[in-house]
């Protein structure tokens, strides 16, 4: 084989590996069924949100692909916290089962608790009565800080 034909073909392997290896990440880091289901249910938070933990936050709300665990309002690259969230994470609060379930049922009165101010300022307007959805999205948040760690 001449030399540039050696060139080539060494550049389509590194190519090849290229695509390769994020292939291998994602084969490695499955979603359990119920993850997979809330990946499905958080499609309609994607407005709003990231969840891929390679991506920047949107100016709109913060990426997701490590709440699960962390201090409320407190990813690194959001700047937009409201004044509820402020206070919300002034407290202490950290992102759980719990904590997520009551604040992705009814927002605006998980920050009031949690700051302990009524009718705080807060930013997110999207309310999922569903405890069976607010369940699987908390399994999908779980499985994603996982596969991000």
């Amino acid at each position: 084989m001449n030399p540039l034909g050696k060139i080539i073909g060494a550049g389509l392997v590194l190519l090849g590996m290229a695509y390769a290896i994020p292939a291998f990440a994602a084969a490695d880091c499955a979603l359990p069924p119920e993850a997979q289901l809330g990946e499905e249910v958080a499609r309609d938070c994607k407005g709003c949100h990231v969840f891929d933990g390679e991506k920047p936050s949107r100016s709109t709300g913060p990426n997701l692909s490590r709440i699960y665990g962390a201090k409320a309002g407190t990813v690194d690259d959001f700047r937009r916290y409201s004044e509820g969230m402020k206070k919300t994470s002034e407290k202490d609060v950290v992102w759980d089962d719990d904590t997520l379930d009551a604040y992705i049922a009814n927002p605006k009165g998980f920050l009031e608790k949690a700051s302990g101010r009524p009718g705080v300022r807060h930013g997110m307007n999207f309310l999922m009565p569903d405890p069976d959805k607010r369940r699987e999205v908390i399994a999908f948040l779980k499985a994603l800080k996982t596969c991000n760690d």
